[in-house]
Order: C-alpha cells, then structure tokens, then sequence
C-alpha cells in the first residue's frame, strides 16, 4: 500500500472524523410569553422532543425578551437548570402570567411574587439563590446566547424551532416553512427535517 493511500485510510479513519459524523442534531424552540400561539404550539412538542433525545440531542426552550432586561426571562433560564419538571412549571406559570392576567412581569418584585403564588413546587425553591442568579451574570448570559443564536438562525417569528449541529445552524423552521401557515403541519415539518439530518450519516 502506498503511502498516500495509507495515510489517506488513516484521515478517514481517524476519531476526529468519527466524532464529526456522531455529533447529536439538537432542536432549539425560541418562544415568547406573551404569544399565544407559542403557548399553544406547546402540543407539538412531545414527539419532536422525543425524537431529539432518543438520537442523543436536546430539545431546549429558548424565550426571548422583548428587551434584555427583562426579568420574565431571566427566572426562566435561572429555574431550568433545577430540573424538567421546574422548567415546565415555570413556563407554564409565565405564560399565565403574561397572557391570563396581563401581566407585563418585567421587574424582578412582580415576577418573584407571581411566580411563588403561582408555582405549586414554589415552597421546595431556593428563592434567594435563584435571585442571585437573575440579578447576577448567569441568567442574563442566557438570554444573551438565546439572543445571539436567534438572530444567527435569522428568527423572524415565533414559534420557531431552531436545528443545530456543533456550532452550524442546520435548519430554521416556523410557520411560513409549511403549507398554509398551519401549527399542525408545523411538528411534521421538524420530524421531517430530524430525519433528514440523521439520514444524512
């Protein structure tokens, strides 16, 4: 065998290249609290965020603020990292919050006082250390990433699932992607392009 030909054999070979093929497709959904049709997009979900997990990638929700500082956003992304079962409380809480009620929930007392009376694991949270998180760097550095992949994947409107390999965004896909506008063909539209990607290797 040549030595080209040998080392060739070994370039493809390589972990590198095996790592590359491997790597998960993740789905990134970017929301907002206020959008209704965002809260009701919530019944795709199941399927899409099975699909993802069962390939090895995560299905992450992404809200996005109507400014940076808004606080409704940065409890989000301060409680999800308590766990699922708080981030689906905790969303579930803000969008009846913010359409239910009307509530801007823009400054760190409304939303903190909204959240504990809404919340039914509220009394099991570690509120002082959460507020150190939203006031602090973490929860704004979220929103930050959030912001900055959005706008990278060109998000026009919400709900928008976002399909991200690595650093490379693979597909952006929202209503205008399927025919007629319709939620419902809108889950068909992801599990399709999952499929694609994974087909793909």
């Amino acid at each position: 065998m040549s030595l080209r030909r040998l080392t060739l054999l070994l370039l493809l070979l390589s972990p590198l290249s095996f790592a590359a093929a491997a790597e998960p497709v993740h789905v990134v959904k970017f929301i907002n609290f206020s959008c209704s049709v965002c809260r009701a997009s919530e019944l795709l979900d199941a399927p899409i965020r099975a699909a993802v997990t069962q390939r090895g990638g995560r299905f992450v929700v992404a809200p996005l603020p109507p400014g940076l500082e808004e606080a409704r956003e940065r409890f989000y992304y301060a409680l999800r990292d308590l766990g699922p079962e708080i981030e689906a409380e905790v969303r579930m809480s803000l969008y009846r919050g913010a359409q239910d009620l009307n509530y801007p929930l823009s400054d760190v007392a409304q939303t903190l006082d909204w959240l504990r009376s809404d919340m039914p694991s509220a009394e099991s949270i570690d509120w002082i250390r959460v507020l150190e998180d939203v006031n602090g760097f973490k929860a704004g550095a979220a929103v930050e990433r959030a912001v900055d992949l959005a706008i990278r994947a060109g998000v026009q409107i919400v709900p928008v699932y976002v399909l991200v390999q690595g650093n490379r965004i693979l597909a952006t896909i929202d209503t205008t992607s399927v025919p007629g506008g319709q939620l419902s063909g809108l889950r068909e539209a992801v599990l399709q392009a999952l499929q694609q990607q994974n087909n793909a290797f």
